[in-house]
């Protein structure tokens, strides 16, 4: 085995499942990289559409492994995380792309030792990869120590981050039980021990199209519940944060409830929760916007329930 100074600084993880149209782009992306030192570990995760024809024809520095069962995405990439041999971990999911500075531009951030992560901002772009906003376009985004924000709402885009393998490792991955919010969890985790900073530049872009768009409301919310009761079982109570924990815990729960009573019939008391809930969460916030479009969408409900009485 060669040893460790002949090692890539950065491993560039990738999973995959059924990613080939998108595939080829990203991982183009990576070689085009100004900062040379990587490597690709691709997980595929049993794609059936050529997805690992692909990878395995890339060279030696794209290392393909293979899941023996399908796994959750968050139990993905803890497997990939264990065949990593650099200094630094980045996340790449296969319908996304990079700048071809990212790395280059991210890596001297690491000089300071208390920083355990480093993202940055990045595009949106639709399915044929035509960018139409940025991520950031509306706020600047937290850093240094972000707990206090990061509990009110998950500013930080996965296609930008990087890690210390070290600090992700000591973190403990991924949580193999959450299948919607596992990054969230993974990055209060961090935020509870290490600082994080932030690259002031467009240096990734996230594909939005139909495979990722839609998400199980339920599910979502359940795990978001969770996420918060241990953070907040953990101790998060100094510099106010506990209380945030508190009201974003407590916003959830009325947002989740007002839904379901919105679904149930019982209109009334939905428009009391979700009213409770906004009151909580705040209007500035991501949260509060969240809240505020749930809360929309129950209106626009009740207008149409509305038509529907006058019609009949």
């Amino acid at each position: 085995m060669t040893g460790r100074a002949s090692w890539p600084l950065v491993s560039v993880l990738i999973n995959c499942r059924n990613g080939a149209p998108y595939l080829w782009e990203a991982i183009e992306s990576v070689r085009a990289q100004t900062f040379t030192d990587w490597e690709i570990i691709f997980w595929d995760n049993l794609s059936t559409d050529g997805s690992d024809v692909i990878a395995k024809a890339q060279g030696p520095r794209v290392r393909y492994f293979c899941s023996e069962v399908p796994l959750p995405l968050g139990a993905a990439r803890n497997e990939a995380i264990e065949q990593a041999r650099g200094e630094y971990i980045a996340f790449l999911d296969v319908d996304d792309t990079w700048r071809q500075d990212k790395l280059e531009r991210q890596i001297p951030l690491f000089a300071n030792p208390e920083v355990g992560l480093v993202y940055s901002n990045c595009y949106y772009m639709n399915a044929q990869g035509r960018a139409f906003s940025d991520y950031f376009s509306k706020y600047e985004p937290a850093r240094g120590r972000p707990l206090r924000e990061l509990i009110r709402a998950n500013f930080i885009p996965m296609p930008t981050v990087m890690l210390r393998t070290e600090t992700l490792r000591r973190c403990g991955g991924f949580d193999p039980e959450l299948t919607i919010v596992e990054e969230y969890d993974l990055f209060l985790r961090v935020a509870r021990e290490y600082q994080i900073d932030f690259v002031p530049a467009l240096l990734a872009s996230y594909r939005v199209h139909s495979s990722n768009a839609s998400r199980d409301f339920r599910r979502h919310y359940a795990e978001t519940l969770a996420v918060y009761r241990r953070c907040f079982a953990n101790g998060s109570s100094d510099g106010g944060v506990g209380e945030d924990l508190r009201r974003a815990q407590c916003a959830v729960a009325l947002m989740w409830a007002g839904r379901e009573l919105f679904e149930s019939g019982n209109i009334t008391l939905a428009r009391r929760r979700l009213g409770e809930a906004m009151a909580l969460a705040g209007k500035p916030s991501r949260l509060g916007r969240s809240v505020a479009l749930v809360t929309s969408k129950v209106v626009h409900g009740l207008k149409l329930r509305g038509r529907q009485r006058l019609i009949a």
